[in-house]
């Protein structure tokens, strides 16, 4: 994600205008489709659904499956609408553990896209670059860097760098030690880096979904105390 945010503001995409994420739940997705969009605390038209399918019973939280069972799967599509530019948040809660789900990112502006690790741009209006993200990692093929994620390229150009190697870390665990280190600089009087208000916004953001989608109704969002201009 910090890769394609990174592409995002390099302006290869252009103007950013849609941002569909199927990858976290609530606040986690939705703070990716403010920052995909340039997203701060406008307004949006929220319309939501749920749907519930069957599912193979995978892994969870405890481990692997010990049967063969069936089981609901209930999936939450909602779009928010802020004028000109369109989060599509769909999230189901086997997207964490399945192994027959996969997280998708699709983000559109008008110089290009990024389709999960695909990403499709134009140097001019008549010269199109195709390209992708690419996971860089040590420890393959003899390599005695240790086993860790060393940074995401995107052609020849290095888009994230991973901070901790040699750390030997899953993806949502350098995520952590991110916050955590910005956490430590904020309170050191650093710049903040995801504040309440943002935090407050995408959860009230979360609830209007819920109410879209309980009520089967348009929801239109309002400006709250912790909005910041």
């Amino acid at each position: 994600h910090a890769a394609r945010l990174e592409v995002v503001r390099s302006g290869k995409l252009g103007k950013v205008s849609l941002a569909e994420v199927a990858v976290a739940h609530d606040y986690h997705g939705l703070v990716l489709i403010r920052r995909f969009l340039d997203i701060g605390f406008e307004n949006a038209v929220i319309r939501g659904q749920s749907f519930t399918s069957p599912i193979v019973e995978g892994r969870g939280r405890a481990g692997g499956p010990e049967s063969y069972r069936l089981v609901d799967s209930e999936q939450t599509i909602a779009t928010l609408d802020f004028g000109g530019k369109l989060g599509v948040y769909d999230f189901t809660g086997d997207l964490y553990f399945s192994w027959i789900r996969s997280r998708q990112v699709l983000v559109r502006g008008d110089h290009g896209e990024i389709n999960n690790t695909d990403v499709r741009y134009l140097q001019d209006y008549r010269t199109p670059v195709h390209t992708e993200l690419r996971r860089v990692h040590a420890g393959h093929g003899g390599d005695l860097e240790g086993h860790h994620l060393k940074a995401v390229l995107c052609g020849d150009t290095y888009v994230y760098r991973n901070e901790f190697i040699p750390g030997r870390l899953s993806d949502d665990e350098i995520a952590v030690a991110a916050c955590l280190a910005r956490m430590a600089e904020y309170v050191d009087g650093g710049p903040d880096f995801y504040s309440l208000a943002e935090a407050c916004q995408d959860h009230y953001l979360g609830l209007m979904i819920q109410k879209a989608v309980k009520s089967g109704e348009a929801v239109t969002t309002e400006t709250q105390c912790w909005a910041q201009s």
